[in-house]
Formats: structure tokens, C-alpha cells, sequence
């Protein structure tokens, strides 16, 4: 069975990390959209669709897919997000781990 990209929208199915008192980056889902929300009233600041096809630094074929279980970390200014967790929710498997920047 191929992964379809309609799969219900279910946010925060993954830890949450929070940078600077004022986002939570990593409220995740199993469509594989990322979101940043405000800890203060919860409204949505941004959000990145990890589930396609990435250029690899390696060159291996990388794809995203599902968010869930473990959840984004920030360090050194970056946020790390794993994509393509399908573990019992059956979401969109993937191989990818994100390194993303502010812009």
C-alpha cells in the first residue's frame, strides 16, 4: 500500500521543544507538516511540509514522511527533525533527518 498525503491531520503526535521561551517547534503530525506555535495563546508562527523528496548531503535518496515519537531538538541555533515515522499509527514512512535554520 502506497502512503496517501490525505491521511487525517493529527498535531502533536510528537514531543515538542521549546526555544526561547516563545515557540514550540516540533508540534508535528502524521501529514508530515511541521508547525512552530506560540506558548503564549498557542497560534501558529510557521510551519515546513517535511514530507517529500530532499537532496542528501550524502547523495542516498531521501524522502520525509510521518512525524511522531521522538521529537525535534534545538542546538546551536538549528532545529533537527527526523521524518518518516511510521511506528503504529501507520502514517507515511520516510529516511530523512532535517537540520533547519531561521531565516
Amino acid at each position: 500500500m502506497v502512503a496517501q498525503r490525505d491521511v487525517q491531520h493529527q498535531i502533536t503526535v510528537s514531543a515538542n521543544a521549546v526555544h526561547d521561551g516563545s515557540t514550540h517547534a516540533g508540534a508535528g503530525g502524521w501529514d508530515g507538516v511541521l508547525h512552530a506555535l506560540s506558548t503564549v495563546d498557542g497560534h501558529e508562527i510557521w510551519q515546513f511540509d517535511t514530507a517529500h523528496e530532499f537532496a542528501a548531503v550524502n547523495g542516498v535518496a531521501a524522502k520525509g514522511g510521518s512525524l511522531g515519537a521522538p521529537g525535534p531538538v534545538i542546538a546551536a541555533g538549528m532545529l533537527f527533525v527526523g521524518s518518516g515515522y511510521v511506528g503504529t499509527g501507520n502514517g507515511m514512512p520516510g529516511n530523512v533527518l532535517l537540520a533547519l535554520t531561521p531565516k
